[in-house]
């Protein structure tokens, strides 16, 4: 059970977040019925005694992270920092999934090198003015938050 009380954090990538909580409109589940504890409980926990200063996680968990740093304050610890950048989409808006089958990694390890899978990608993600083949160590050299767009990125059916 949340009390009343607005949760605010700066999103390394969104900026400045503000989300109300109220009691007994935002409570929200820890435990499920059959004993299992609920994602928002697991990871605040993760995260709090693992000493994580630092949460990367997709967009559309950006919702998740009020209910996540109210946890990990009321369990006494000082909550990370939260990036979330966008999602890769296909389809027409639907958000990538191995579940779907979208990418194959077995497929993809045939067709590319790490390193061309590492360009690609960092082009998507607005890191490189093209598609071309670069490793992660010489694209950190080059990293940047404010160079990621906002929104999801669309996957194109021909870039792999």
């Amino acid at each position: 059970r949340v009390n009343d009380r607005n949760i605010q954090f700066t999103d390394d990538h969104y900026g400045p977040q503000c989300f109300p909580m109220h009691a007994g409109q935002d409570d929200f589940i820890v435990r499920r019925a059959d004993g299992v504890f609920a994602y928002q409980l697991a990871v605040s926990y993760d995260d709090a005694v693992m000493g994580v200063t630092r949460v990367v996680r997709a967009n559309d968990l950006l919702d998740s992270s009020p209910k996540q740093i109210w946890l990990i304050e009321k369990m006494g610890y000082e909550p990370p920092t939260y990036c979330h950048p966008p999602l890769l989409e296909v389809d027409g808006g639907r958000k990538m999934s191995k579940r779907n089958g979208d990418l194959c990694m077995q497929e993809l390890r045939k067709n590319h090198t790490p390193n061309e899978l590492c360009g690609k990608l960092a082009y998507l993600a607005g890191l490189l003015p093209a598609p071309e083949s670069v490793s992660p160590k010489d694209l950190v050299r080059e990293f940047s938050w404010s160079k990621v767009p906002q929104d999801n990125i669309i996957l194109p059916k021909d870039l792999f």
